[in-house]
């Protein structure tokens, strides 16, 4: 749909603007008559105003002042002497500010935006993934239909030395880390291409933090806002605040702020500009977490919380109680217990646990919204609340070989 209005100009010209649904292509700027401004220029990624022109057949006078960018992207046009004469001087553009893109286009490959709302409740849609042992991984709409579930074992060796250690998703990326190397995937998870960084990531994490994709590992610091050039620190490099880039991270979490990996007792975190590291009051953190306001980790036994990344308080109350993932539901921290336990503790602080009996033993979990995806093994479960569990889906391969990581992540409608 289209809509119209004009407005006069010097010596009878009119211009005709035209205001056009989403996906306007380029619109030119118009001409201006006589020495009048030129035209402003189209709308969406509309197009150079163009310059006023002087009276003809007389000398020529200054042009006036050159027309508008577009709304996105169009640039300000100059300002053109007349053709009389003598020929004036071309007249200044009028700079104008460059608007927003018009609602309704969508990106149509990633990375984009993530940080703009709009865009993501207009083009994108959450994708789960889970990712473990042998290499193997699958991916997820509504954790009940699962698509590109592959296993690549190495026939004699311990398939956990063999494994993805983790996967996250950030401006419609799927970035995995672990024994294989980096793998990024722009499609949802059907297709990967590969990162080889030459050094151990086996016990590695990754995060999307302030637009790029982090990653701390045995082997070093890898971090890429695009997925394509990665900047890397090897493990005895120096990283800004003088630490090692050596740690072997076991999960991560970010405020937006700064992201904090963990490593049992001791966490390492990085500011965008300065890593620092120090010790976990409380306990090992193997899962970690942020939020209502706080970071919170789960070890196999314990549990701690800071709200700053920094200072960390423990609470003996997690003692007795086995934890493996924990995430926030909406109203309150869950843990999952192991695929070895048959309970899972919530908490409205992440440091005082309610016990509760699920139906089966479920070890790494995620939200995909208000549903929890959770796996055991080799098989991939889902939940309206944490105790019940349905399995949806059974992994291809040995499914003794199962996942150890879901994660969740906005992606674009368009990628299938």
């Amino acid at each position: 749909m289209h809509r119209s209005f004009s407005r006069p100009l010097a010596a009878g010209f009119v211009l005709i603007v035209v205001s056009c649904a989403p996906n306007a292509q380029i619109g030119n700027g118009n001409e201006g008559g006589d020495t009048s401004q030129g035209g402003d220029g189209g709308s969406e990624q509309g197009g150079e105003g163009g310059g006023g022109q002087a009276t003809q057949n007389s000398a020529g006078t200054s042009g006036a002042a050159g027309g508008k960018g577009g709304s996105s992207g169009g640039a300000p046009g100059a300002g053109n002497g007349g053709n009389g004469t003598t020929q004036g001087t071309g007249g200044a553009a009028n700079g104008g500010t460059v608007g927003s893109a018009m609602a309704g286009a969508c990106p149509t490959a990633p990375p984009f935006d993530e940080a703009d709302r709009t865009l993501v409740e207009r083009c994108t849609q959450p994708l789960v993934a889970a990712v473990g042992n042998g290499l193997r991984r699958a991916f997820s709409f509504d954790g009940q239909t699962w698509f590109g579930d592959v296993w690549f074992p190495s026939a004699g060796d311990d398939q956990n030395e063999e494994s993805h250690r983790d996967v996250a998703i950030g401006n419609g990326l799927v970035v995995m880390v672990g024994d294989g190397g980096i793998f990024i995937s722009r499609d949802a998870g059907l297709t990967f291409s590969k990162k080889d960084t030459g050094r151990s990531l086996h016990s590695s994490a990754v995060v999307f933090f302030k637009g790029a994709f982090v990653i701390a590992a045995y082997g070093g610091v890898h971090t890429s806002a695009d997925g394509v050039e990665w900047k890397s620190w090897k493990e005895d490099d120096m990283l800004p605040g003088g630490l090692r880039a050596s740690f072997g991270a076991r999960d991560g979490a970010t405020d937006g702020k700064k992201v904090v990996f963990v490593s049992g007792g001791t966490y390492r975190s990085y500011d965008g500009e300065t890593w620092s590291q120090a010790n976990i009051a409380g306990g090992g953190v193997d899962s970690l977490t942020f939020a209502n306001g706080r970071f919170a980790g789960v070890g196999s036994d314990s549990s701690a919380v800071s709200t700053n990344g920094s200072t960390w308080s423990g609470d003996s109350s997690g003692s007795g109680l086995r934890f493996d993932t924990i995430v926030w539901n909406g109203t309150k921290f869950f843990a999952s217990g192991s695929q070895y336990d048959g309970n899972a503790q919530t908490s409205p602080d992440g440091l005082a646990w309610t016990r509760h009996k699920m139906n089966t033993p479920i070890g790494p979990v995620t939200m995909l919204g208000d549903v929890y995806v959770g796996a055991s093994a080799g098989t991939l479960y889902r939940s309206a609340d944490g105790r019940s569990w349905t399995a949806p889906h059974k992994a291809a391969g040995d499914s003794n070989w199962g996942f150890t990581r879901l994660a969740t992540g906005p992606v674009l409608k368009s990628s299938r």
